[in-house]
Order: structure tokens, then sequence, then C-alpha cells
């Protein structure tokens, strides 16, 4: 009778937006792996992958660039240079 119910086990926690931003900081220009954050923070790995999915989503939609699409224009602009 005293079980918990799975869900009931552990209670759900919250994150301010300031949070979030700063673990999608540490990926993306701390040069550190998703695990790494994750490790660090003591948060869960599907929430960080989210949140930084999110970020891009975002930073994609207003029109920002990110370290992925700068990653890419650097190496495809090396490419053409070099005929690779």
């Amino acid at each position: 009778m005293g079980e918990l119910h799975p869900k009931e086990a552990t209670p759900r926690r919250k994150f301010d937006s300031d949070f979030k931003s700063d673990a999608v900081k540490l990926v993306e220009i701390g040069n550190r792996s998703i695990k790494q954050v994750v490790e660090e923070l003591g948060i869960s790995e599907a929430t960080l992958n989210n949140w930084v999915y999110n970020d891009r989503r975002a930073k994609k939609a207003s029109g920002e660039t990110t370290p992925d699409f700068i990653e890419d224009n650097l190496r495809l602009r090396k490419e053409i240079r070099t005929g690779s």
C-alpha cells in the first residue's frame, strides 16, 4: 500500500530561462560535449538535448546564425578554395 507511483517518486524539477540559456551556451560556445555539461549541472541528457535543439530552431527562425552554421560555412569556403 505504501508504494509510490513511478511519476510520484521524483518531483519534476523546474529550470528558469537563465539556467537553460547558460547550459546551452556551455555546449554551443564552451566547447563542451552535452555529456560533460549534464554531468556538471546534474540534469538529464534528454533535457539538455531539447534545450539545445529548441535554441537552434529559434535562432534559425529568427535568422540568427548558429555555431554549426558558421562552422559549416567556413568548411565549405575552404573546400571551394582548395577544390576538395
